[in-house]
């Protein structure tokens, strides 16, 4: 994600079935770049469950100044 210069949130969360422990990122990208973070999700967890939305608006930062 460092790539797009966007935050992330992690999250810790529990399978509602499986009642495992896991943790899930959430992170808001342009629309052109929802492309470009699923591959390299994909490159890090082949099976990574990932949910696309569409958002009606943002508020607050949205560009994150990349670290030194």
């Amino acid at each position: 994600i460092n790539n797009v210069h966007r935050g992330v949130t992690l999250v810790n969360s529990m399978g509602a079935y499986s009642k495992k422990d896991n943790q899930m990122l959430i992170s808001v990208v342009s629309t052109a770049e929802v492309d470009k973070v699923i591959r390299l999700i994909q490159q890090i967890d082949q099976n990574a469950f990932i949910s696309v939305t569409d958002s009606e608006r943002i508020y607050g930062s949205f560009y994150q100044i990349p670290f030194e």
